[in-house]
């Protein structure tokens, strides 16, 4: 019976009846009037994030990290369902979620509320977008990330005020940190020709680590969101401490 009630998903004994979780309607964030030198708000806006896994653990990010609220898509998202409270490891039933059926006028009606609109994006070539470790939150500020597959939709992306990209780091040198080649260097091992033998057979197994790197181009939505999430609300407490100063 319990294996029934639980979908013969793991239940270890136990499950629990409750009502289904229900969005609440948003159609637009207010002005903020908190006091002044209060740190500005961050919220999280979701267009279309359709994995339940996705959801449940940007909303554990969101709650974890302080994120003033969440607002998804009404419509074509996954929703609160108990895949979703898993993966958000219990944060779903903690944090209210609001929904708006159309994300595109609640985004322009915040702006005009005095909120800021930042999205997500590549950070390709010819793309305009900040990196991360130099975004800044010196307003109420709401993040927008897009779709697993085919990211933020035109009319969110027209709604942005700013683009916010998460940079790849190129590794070091494969082979030797500077100190291990140094010692290397001292040892003479750079004129072994066995030891260079050994490096270029190397060399031709790993390939070249940037081409690598361009394989795997892009963060999962949910890590991508945590990272821009930590830093506009470190951003935004900065500020509120240097205000208090």
């Amino acid at each position: 019976e319990l294996n029934n009630m639980a979908g013969n998903r793991p239940h270890q004994g136990v499950v629990l009846a409750a009502d289904p979780l229900e969005e609440l309607s948003l159609h637009a964030l207010p002005a903020f009037g908190g006091p002044s030198g209060s740190a500005p708000p961050v919220w999280l806006a979701l267009d279309e994030i359709q994995d339940p896994q996705n959801m449940g653990a940007l909303l554990r990010s969101a709650h974890f990290l302080g994120a003033a609220g969440v607002l998804v898509s009404s419509r074509n998202s996954a929703r609160l369902s108990p895949a979703a409270s898993k993966a958000s490891a219990g944060a779903m039933e903690l944090m209210p979620v609001h929904g708006t059926r159309n994300l595109v006028k609640t985004l322009a009606q915040s702006r005009k509320n005095g909120w800021r609109v930042v999205g997500a994006a590549m950070g390709g070539p010819g793309q305009r977008a900040i990196p991360s470790h130099e975004l800044q939150c010196d307003a109420p500020t709401i993040l927008v990330l897009g779709n697993e597959g085919k990211g933020m939709r035109t009319l969110i992306q027209r709604e942005c005020d700013a683009f916010a990209c998460i940079p790849a780091c190129l590794p070091q040198d494969p082979f030797y940190s500077a100190e291990e080649e140094a010692r290397a260097v001292a040892d003479g091992l750079e004129d072994d020709s066995a030891d260079e033998a050994e490096v270029s057979s190397l060399e031709a197994a790993e390939g070249d680590p940037a081409a690598d790197r361009e394989l795997v181009d892009s963060l999962n939505v949910s890590v991508a969101g945590a990272i821009l999430l930590h830093q506009l609300l470190a951003a935004s407490a900065a500020l509120s401490g240097s205000a208090g100063d």
